[in-house]
């Protein structure tokens, strides 16, 4: 089998530089070799099924290799090292020096035969890869996730040329600065994201930003009546047990997760974490008193605007409580004659809150709670949505239930809540049997959620995926955050953005000419230590002719160099400097040949 595959191989070889130095000179007779392509393309798939069937001895303790090519090697908590002797496996084939879509990658980038001296031409190529393609996670991220090594084409076969884990661009996230679409972040916003190794919430800088084009996307709808568009590689922190303390994430994408249609929220296999409070910065206002803050709220709930002036007005049956507050606050008023239904009305005459009250919109569909008010101390907030409560309010059981026809102001709430560290749901009510049979929505907040509960980690608790159901083509981005490599939606979960891609880099140094011994993907241990366990990660060495040492290029480290010479030598990765590369070597390879090893000298 493993000599079958070496010789297709060598046949892929001529195919491919055939291929692309004809299409390239547009020469009559390519699409013959474009079928040859496909074709050869077609045999992999088969040579994946034949090694599939061999005997389950022929394994690598039938946990590293489970399926051939596409997941090649597999190993729980990318711990423990492996030789290629062991594995049987021809991981130079990994590398593919003649994939003609690399070719006119470098040729668009003016980067293909252009005589350039391999010192400066390759940190170029690397960074046009990391600009086009380039996202990473750090092991400590993805610790017990399976590692997996797949060729190029297979990689944009899942739509790796576009970055396959996006999601849409009006996405909400949280940043520093509050919620914002993904579409609108910039390199350097800081956003939310959290630390799984120290369980700690944090706000990290924007590395990286890729707008993917349009997708295939995946609707999800998550308990609380939050949903998500995102393509169906997007990568979360599933529940890996149901029992335990702390609960165990695994990440993973919604491909890999295999959902069903719809189900209970009560299944663990769809949980996944959430962020139960928002930390933010709270900049207070003297003028707003928790009782104004409290009025604010109220006139949310039961206030209104006249049309063509200025004047406000609130109505209800809990009216005396806020003519006593505005008699404390000296805010001028005069008690109305009840409207139709008898409810008190009391207008509230010109003064310094006609402005505030005039940013929380003048009817109900146009109410909100302005950003700054948003930024109020908690207990503040905790005034404004008692006011809230009180003029549109009532318990149902342990939840509290607030109505308003307002989207945005569902949207405001349902932030409010999350900056006060009680989450609430949200549902559409498409007729609430009531005045004119109107849609609402409903604000749902449960003391004793689910959402709440204590899960073993600080800061977050769970929330469910309920439905996954198949969308249309949409425009997708994806981000790049520093360290954590996560960043947390509008309803508190946290999701992921990540995959590092050695093999890959490699594949696009060989096909500038590179030759095969001045480049390797070396794999081993690194000086990272998750739960106790050494950390395995693979990277890329390359020669430098100047300084006659190998230097390492890290997949994982966004270094922007001028010269080979100028990044890391391989002894900064052995010495595990900065915790930028391999301390001990499990195995290194190029196209030609692997090995257990690593050899410091040419060849």
């Amino acid at each position: 089998m493993i000599q079958k595959i070496k010789e297709f191989f060598n046949q892929w070889k001529i195919i491919d530089r055939e291929y692309y130095e004809k299409l390239l000179e547009k020469e009559a007779g390519y699409l013959v070799l474009d079928d040859k392509y496909e074709d050869l393309q077609s045999e992999i798939i088969l040579l994946k099924d034949d090694l599939n069937n061999e005997k389950e001895e022929d394994r690598l303790n039938h946990e590293l290799l489970y399926k051939y090519p596409s997941k090649r090697i597999s190993w729980n908590a990318r711990s423990f090292p492996f030789s290629t002797e062991k594995c049987k496996v021809p991981l130079q084939v990994l590398i593919t020096p003649n994939d003609p879509y690399i070719m006119k990658d470098l040729n668009d980038w003016g980067l293909y035969k252009t005589g350039e001296d391999y010192e400066t031409l390759i940190p170029k190529i690397y960074q046009k890869i990391k600009e086009k393609y380039y996202k990473y996670a750090f092991d400590r991220n993805v610790w017990g996730s399976p590692e997996v090594f797949e060729f190029p084409f297979e990689l944009r076969e899942k739509g790796f040329t576009k970055g396959f884990d996006c999601v849409v661009g009006d996405t909400k996230i949280w940043t520093e600065k509050g919620l914002k679409q993904i579409k609108d972040i910039s390199i350097g916003d800081n956003v939310l994201s959290y630390d799984f190794e120290k369980q700690k919430l944090e706000y990290k800088k924007v590395l990286n930003k890729w707008n993917k084009g349009k997708l295939k996307t995946k609707e999800l709808s998550f308990f609380g009546g939050y949903k998500l568009v995102c393509t169906e590689d997007h990568k979360f922190y599933f529940r890996k047990n149901s029992f335990g303390n702390p609960i165990e994430y695994v990440k993973m994408s919604l491909k890999d997760r295999n959902f069903k249609i719809h189900h209970s929220k009560k299944d663990g296999k769809y949980k996944v974490p959430s962020i139960y409070k928002i930390p933010y910065k709270e900049i207070d206002n003297t003028n707003l008193s928790e009782d104004i803050c409290r009025l604010i709220g109220y006139y949310i709930a039961e206030g209104w605007g006249a049309k063509n002036k200025n004047g406000k007005f609130i109505c209800g049956y809990e009216i005396d409580k806020y003519l006593a507050i505005m008699e404390d606050n000296d805010i001028p008023f005069t008690i109305q004659k009840p409207n139709s239904n008898g409810v008190p009305q009391v207008y509230i005459k010109q003064c310094w809150l006609w402005d505030i009250l005039s940013g929380c919109g003048r009817i109900c569909r146009e109410k909100k709670i302005p950003d700054y008010i948003k930024d109020l101390p908690r207990l503040k907030l905790l005034a404004l949505l008692e006011g809230i409560f009180d003029g549109d309010g009532g318990y149902k059981g342990t939840s509290k239930i607030y109505s308003t026809n307002s989207e945005q102001l569902k949207d405001d709430l349902l932030e409010v809540h999350l900056r006060v560290g009680s989450p609430a749901n949200a549902y559409f009510i498409k007729d609430c049997g009531g005045f004119k049979h109107s849609s609402i929505w409903r604000i749902d907040q449960n003391s004793k959620s689910y959402r709440l509960r204590d899960y073993g980690w600080k800061s977050i608790s769970e929330n469910s995926i309920i439905s996954i159901e198949d969308g249309i083509e949409k425009e997708v981005f994806d981000i790049e955050i520093e360290k954590n490599h996560n960043f947390v939606l509008e309803n508190g979960v946290i999701i992921s953005n990540c995959d590092s891609w050695a093999s890959f880099i490699v594949s696009y140094f060989r096909c500038a000419m590179l030759p095969a011994g001045k480049v390797w993907v070396v794999f081993g241990l690194t000086s990272i230590v998750i739960n106790g366990k050494e950390m395995g990660h693979s990277t890329v060495y390359v020669w430098s002719d100047v300084d006659k040492k190998f230097h390492h290029l890290n997949s994982t480290y966004g270094m922007e160099r001028l010269a080979i010479k100028d990044f890391p030598t391989h002894k900064d990765a052995e010495e595990g400097r900065n915790n930028i590369g391999i301390k001990e070597v499990w195995c290194s390879y190029n196209d030609f040949i692997a090995r257990s090893n690593f050899n410091k000298k040419v060849i």
